[in-house]
């Protein structure tokens, strides 16, 4: 193991910064997920049908513009930290201690079914 010519004719391992430019040269990427036309172009047409039945790991978050009030809704990755739901015990207490120890914040929980 690790003898000499062992490994003659394997191609020489390059850095990692060298390897990851090399790997982006030769990688086509998906103008839907890098381009900001195409994340307006995903978002419209997925929205509507994350809020019928989002797939699981995945959920529509709806906020509220500050000056306008337009709503606005945008898929996101919704990973739960711990486990279970969200009760209204936990909910409560989470909002006691938001205005107790920081900025209000309300965040709407549904099922959207």
């Amino acid at each position: 193991m690790g003898g000499p010519g062992e490994n003659e004719g394997a191609p020489a391992r390059r850095p990692p910064r060298e390897q990851f430019r090399a790997y982006l040269e030769g990688h086509r990427r998906n103008p839907l997920t890098t381009t900001l036309t195409g994340a307006r172009f995903l978002n419209a047409f997925q929205v509507p049908w994350f809020r019928i039945a989002p797939p699981r790991g995945f959920g529509v978050l709806t906020t509220v513009g500050r000056k306008t009030g337009k709503t606005r809704r945008t898929c996101v990755r919704a990973i739960r930290d711990g486990t279970g739901a969200p009760t209204d015990e936990k909910i409560r207490a989470m909002h006691e201690k938001w205005y107790t120890d920081g900025t209000p914040v309300v965040i709407e929980l549904s099922t959207g079914r």
